[in-house]
């Protein structure tokens, strides 16, 4: 290499500050999106611990409470083993060696170290599994203070433990909440529609048994219907879609319900969550036409107000 003179190094650095990196990390993530990831980290435990198809769910939780004070989640749906928070859970994005959980939605990628960094300027993670337990206290200021380090330590930690299931599960805490973050939690509006969020969106589970709570107040269980009747009955039909080498399992339910504009449509769920509710667009077949049948759907009117898929 030309031009180097006494051992200078060609070396060009351009890693990021941590400011930077937390900046650029939660710039785009929305609060009520931060909150839902973490109620899905803790869904997902639930069902690794019951990971049978519609198992029942009775007698696990999730307690989410927040406002202008601060933030936490605390459940019992198995915790976070001490290996898992070394190597996966605080990384940002999936090692490829980390095998995936059978229908999760969570995944411990970004989601729990975004929505923290997003929230305050101190988190504490408090998880106790069958075999081990952690504490672990995040000082972000002082992290961020120091580029050099990108690891975090635990405060405390054990295993060969032998924990009865009723008490193994993760408490999540943010506090000095940043002062947006704050504003917002403060807002009646905002917790009251993040409360639906939580509820459409895991009515599944909910109907299951698992029991989320929302600032003290319980998600209610709402279980989908349909009307039937010797003249009409609904239609479902189940099939699997080939996806690249990957198999996806659908199941269609369609009838009709209680006549109501606002609530007809397609509801669809993807492995358990509501991705889409009462929708009325093209994207769910409205308006399209089926060449290869040569018939066409009719667009969304108020005299499908009966229709629920």
């Amino acid at each position: 290499m030309s031009g180097l003179r006494g051992g200078a190094s060609d070396e060009v650095q351009v890693l990021p500050t941590k400011a930077l990196f937390v900046e650029m990390l939660t710039r785009d993530l929305m609060l009520d999106r931060a909150v839902l990831d973490l109620v899905d980290n803790s869904i997902d435990g639930a069902r690794r611990l019951r990971p049978c198809p519609g198992s029942d769910l009775s007698g696990l939780r999730i307690d989410i409470t927040l406002g202008r004070n601060g933030f936490s989640i605390d459940d019992n749906c198995g915790g976070i083993g001490l290996d898992l928070a070394r190597t996966y859970a605080f990384r940002i994005g999936r090692s490829k060696s980390r095998p995936r959980t059978p229908n999760a939605i969570g995944e411990f990628g970004g989601g729990m170290k975004r929505a923290l960094f997003k929230f305050g300027h101190e988190f504490t993670v408090t998880s106790r599994t069958l075999n081990d337990r952690f504490k672990l206290v995040v000082d972000v200021d002082a992290w961020e203070a120091d580029d050099d380090n990108w690891s975090f330590r635990f405060e405390d930690f054990e295993d060969g433990l032998q924990t009865p299931e009723k008490d193994i599960g993760t408490l999540v805490e943010v506090s000095r909440l940043r002062d947006n973050v704050a504003d917002t939690f403060d807002l009646l509006t905002f917790r009251n529609n993040l409360a639906r969020e939580i509820d459409r969106g895991q009515q599944e589970s909910l109907d299951r048994g698992l029991l989320i709570t929302f600032n003290n107040v319980s998600c209610p269980s709402s279980p989908w219907t349909l009307l039937s009747s010797v003249e009409l009955s609904p239609v479902s039909r189940m099939d699997t879609i080939k996806v690249g080498n990957e198999d996806v399992h659908t199941r269609i339910f369609a009838g009709i319900s209680a006549p109501n504009p606002k609530l007809a449509g397609w509801y669809v769920f993807c492995n358990g969550r509501m991705v889409l509710e009462a929708n009325q667009s093209d994207v769910t077949g409205w308006g399209r036409l089926a060449e290869e049948e040569a018939m066409a759907a009719p667009k969304y009117h108020n005299q499908f107000a009966r229709f629920r898929g």
